[in-house]
């Protein structure tokens, strides 16, 4: 496939430097389908420069896959896992309870030796999550974590702590930060869900991400920003014109800090239509992000 590769964003081992904002993608049916990635990359016109799955503790899918992140290092990305835990584990994972699991991963981890972006127990603060529990709670899991990690040499590993946007069903995220000496990345996650639920209402990029952006910003000013997850409805407004307002005017001269924006391409049942090519005026629109140079950089996390 003869695509266009985005050029690299070089930056310490913790920060992501220069201009550039790198362009990833959930890809909803990727690994299982690894056809899937290759149909994304052609429907946009180039490999996203972060490929993002889930992965849970608790199934069969729980394990570190090195051949699954050369599949996606090899094509130029970097891989950033959503890591889950159960429902209610976090103390027993702050106890050290899961320590010779978290262990074996971090070996694993750290034996591959490739760039990883893991995102532990991502919209912490938010009411459906499963893994909800107390701040306090959280931050002794993440650290906990951290720590194993660490003692397992998996220093390729850069840390994504990423809430929800603060709305009516997320609470402030403030008191889930677990410190800056164990975050490299900070994330927010945020949708514009249209004429559906839970918002029922049309909303601007700023309108849903400024606020957070704000506090997020006053709390880790001296971190790299992502939006992990990025998603937009086709009810109730225009998306071609969301997509343009919010990647030409909206991230440049509203949100600097932001340095990648993870775009959610997938049609859940239960949710909106997120895909990039959910109409072809928003593929379209889709695709003057992707050719736009300012969004052409990679994440050197090594």
């Amino acid at each position: 496939m003869d695509m266009a590769q985005p050029r690299e964003l070089q930056g310490s081992r913790s920060d992501a430097l220069g201009d550039g904002i790198a362009l990833g993608a959930y890809v909803r049916g990727y690994p299982r389908d690894f056809a899937a990635l290759d149909r994304y990359a052609r429907l946009a016109g180039r490999w996203p420069a972060i490929v993002h799955i889930f992965r849970n503790w608790t199934d069969a899918t729980r394990d570190f896959d090195p051949a699954l992140a050369d599949d996606v290092t090899s094509g130029g990305a970097a891989l950033m896992i959503s890591w889950q835990p159960p429902a209610g584990d976090l103390q027993r994972i702050a106890d050290g309870e899961t320590d010779a699991y978290v262990r074996s991963y971090a070996r694993a981890v750290a034996d591959w030796s490739g760039p990883l972006l893991l995102r532990f127990a991502h919209e912490m603060n938010g009411e459906w999550i499963p893994w909800r529990s107390s701040p306090a709670a959280f931050r002794a899991a993440w650290r906990r974590l951290h720590a194993v990690f660490a003692a397992e040499d998996a220093d390729t590993v850069r840390w994504v702590w990423s809430p929800h946007v603060q709305d009516a069903r997320a609470e402030p995220f403030e008191p889930y930060y677990p410190g800056a000496d164990v975050v490299d990345w900070v994330a927010l996650d945020g949708y514009n869900w249209g004429g559906i639920a839970p918002s029922g209402r049309w909303t601007s990029f700023s309108g849903i991400f400024g606020d957070s952006y704000r506090h997020l910003l006053a709390l880790a000013p001296d971190k790299p920003m992502m939006l992990a997850e990025v998603g937009c409805a086709e009810q109730g407004g225009d998306k071609a014109a969301w997509i343009d307002e919010a990647f030409s005017t909206a991230i440049p001269n509203r949100f600097p800090a932001i340095r990648a924006v993870v775009w959610f391409h997938a049609s859940p049942p239960e949710h909106a239509d997120w895909r990039v090519d959910s109409s072809p005026g928003a593929l379209e629109a889709w695709r003057r992000v992707v050719r736009a140079p300012r969004y052409s950089a990679t994440i050197d996390v090594t």
